[in-house]
């Protein structure tokens, strides 16, 4: 396994959604609404049962921070701490073997909205310096590239990279 996308919230996320597959694909909470993926992260107890488990594909698997009826644990990394569905989706993917991981749909800085409404949200606040420290210190990891595929500036301390050398790279791997 070497390539990853990994579906952030965002608002940007919808640009992407009808993008070919062309790797494996973790989603946050409930994009299973809108996309098909390989993997789901939900980081709060109060989502779980939520997700719309009838769009999901038959090996669709199901994470949370902690083991849970249905759910898988992600698997923790000394020292880093997520907080949010987003870091623990990245950090699935670090854990997962990927070295490649492009983040879709990270707004922040930019945008706090989510595209989806949740019942038990606890706030707008989006991440906090400790989330953008937690996705620096996941990049820093032997052989882990992790890139934000954006065209204008996020607040997070990774690599972009523009939309149009995205497409270029989803259409070299299909290929």
């Amino acid at each position: 396994m070497t390539a990853c996308v990994v579906w952030f919230n965002g608002p940007s996320s919808h640009d992407w959604l009808s993008a070919p597959r062309w790797c494996w694909e973790i989603g946050c909470n409930s994009r299973l609404q809108d996309r098909p993926v390989d993997a789901v992260v939900i980081y709060d107890r109060q989502l779980l049962g939520h997700e719309r488990r009838d769009h999901a594909r038959r090996d669709t698997q199901f994470y949370t921070r902690e083991a849970a009826p249905g759910y898988l644990a992600v698997p923790g990394i000394p020292g880093i701490h997520a907080e949010q569905s987003g870091t623990l989706a990245v950090q699935l993917a670090v854990v997962s073997g990927h070295r490649d991981i492009f983040i879709v749909g990270c707004d922040w800085g930019v945008d706090r909205s989510t595209v989806y409404q949740y019942p038990h949200a606890s706030g707008p606040v989006k991440y906090t310096n400790s989330q953008r420290q937690v996705l620096q210190r996941l990049a820093e990891r032997p052989g882990v590239t992790i890139s934000v595929v954006a065209d204008q500036p996020r607040d997070v301390n990774l690599p972009h990279i523009r939309s149009v050398d995205y497409q270029l790279i989803m259409d070299h791997h299909r290929t």
